[in-house]
């Protein structure tokens, strides 16, 4: 959980995955036989969510939002 507002959580999302891939890169852990990557859900309360339950399930399918992109992408 990271605390930050709204407009925000997107942008520190961003930055948290490109410093995990820079490290991945760095320190050659995605030289293996299966590819690394970093999916980040996020979700913003009170204006996402109701309670933590909620939080959690937005978080959730926002993480699945950004597996199916990649997997879009790389196909």
């Amino acid at each position: 959980m990271i605390e930050t507002t709204g407009d925000q959580v997107a942008v520190v999302s961003d930055r948290i995955v490109k410093r995990l891939e820079t490290w991945i890169r760095e320190e050659k852990l995605d030289s293996g036989r299966a590819p690394l990557s970093v999916f980040v859900g996020w979700a913003h309360y009170p204006e996402g969510a109701r309670d933590a339950r909620e939080l959690a399930r937005a978080a959730d399918e926002r993480l699945c939002e950004a597996r199916s992109c990649a997997l879009e992408a790389a196909a």
